[in-house]
Formats: structure tokens, C-alpha cells, sequence
């Protein structure tokens, strides 16, 4: 008999609504579940890849490009600082 692993619906299923929080499911569903997030969390990770070039450049990012030219052309800031500011 396989043994019951307990996990939390809205940990595999973001979109879950009930009154359940918890539940209980066998070895072999929870390693294929864990398995499949794992798969998919690379696949979108590899996706945001592609779309991002050698120097961080995101395709689509035109407006948090036009700013941080702004900043350092017009502005003075240097490379690092526009960086820092890009990312908050």
C-alpha cells in the first residue's frame, strides 16, 4: 500500500477555491505533481530567457529603456545607478 503525503491544494493548484486547504494524495501522484511544477518552472524560466539578450536587454522594455537612457545621458547617472533604478 502506498503511502499518504498530506500537501496544500493552493501549492499545486494557485487558482483552487473551497473550503479545503488540505489534502492527502499518494507517493506516486505528489512525485508527478512535484515533478510537473518542476518542469514547468524551468520551461518558464527558459522562456524569460529568450527574451532577454547578452546585456539584459528585454525585449518589449521600451519604456524602462527610454528612462534609463534619460537618466544616464541627460541626468548623469552612471550605468550601475540607472541599473539599480531599472531594477526596483
Amino acid at each position: 500500500m502506498s503511502k499518504k503525503i498530506m500537501i496544500r491544494i493552493r501549492d499545486f493548484y494557485k487558482d483552487a477555491i473551497g473550503e479545503v486547504e488540505y489534502t492527502y494524495v499518494s507517493e506516486e501522484v505528489y512525485e508527478a505533481l512535484v515533478d510537473t511544477f518542476r518542469k514547468e518552472a524551468h520551461a518558464e524560466v527558459m522562456r524569460n530567457l529568450r527574451h532577454v539578450t547578452k546585456d539584459w536587454y528585454v525585449e518589449g522594455d521600451t519604456e524602462n529603456q527610454k528612462e534609463r537612457l534619460q537618466l544616464y545621458f541627460f541626468e548623469g547617472l552612471t550605468y550601475r545607478q540607472t541599473g539599480e533604478i531599472g531594477n526596483q
